[in-house]
């Protein structure tokens, strides 16, 4: 009979990359080249793109098995993610393997948005007000700055499917979450 996962380990392993002020460092692999920041010697990129989908499964954990210092981590990573952003609109640090020389990229603002999303849906009945509300105004903010230099904020002839479909997704996630119908005449020609 297989063992079942050591879930206490994984989470201390995970816990142990998030720094006080919850930036998440550690080892952030890229989903597409297989580089990562080890290799490149650079821990903290890509912290808030491709380690920010650990909010959401946090935030789904804690509706299973609630606990006051699973909350108040979550609340110290949704306080880091959703107030870190660079002048140009884009989320700070998603540079993955190329460190912090990346500075935009339509899929690194996307992904943020979509964990930010899915966390609000989990999240809404407990989480604090002003969370909540970074939440929404960090997503809106993305979408209508970062993510707007791409296609206008639609997809376009020069789209990469992957990107957008995660902008759409962030869309999506982003009305059901907020009750929020903002995007929703997009709905009509994004087909």
């Amino acid at each position: 009979m297989p063992s079942s996962p050591n879930v206490a380990a994984l989470g201390n392993w995970i816990r142990s990359w998030v720094q006080p002020c919850g930036a998440i460092h550690g080892f952030h692999n890229h989903p597409v080249w297989g580089a990562n920041p080890y290799r490149w010697l650079d821990l903290t990129a890509g912290h808030s793109t491709w380690a920010s989908p650990f909010l959401a499964g946090l935030a789904e954990a804690i509706q299973f098995k609630p606990d006051t210092r699973a909350k108040a981590l979550l609340e110290q990573l949704i306080d880091f993610q959703s107030t870190s952003f660079a002048p140009n609109g884009h989320y700070k640090h998603i540079g993955f393997n190329a460190g912090e020389i990346c500075q935009k990229g339509l899929i690194h603002n996307a992904v943020p948005n979509l964990s930010l999303g899915l966390t609000a849906l989990r999240t809404r009945d407990w989480l604090p007000t002003r969370l909540f509300d970074q939440i929404r105004a960090a997503i809106l903010r993305s979408m209508n700055e970062g993510c707007l230099r791409y296609g206008g904020g639609r997809p376009d002839c020069t789209a990469v499917a992957n990107q957008d479909y995660a902008r759409i997704w962030g869309k999506l996630l982003f009305m059901q979450a907020f009750e929020d119908r903002t995007w929703y005449e997009d709905r009509k020609s994004v087909v």
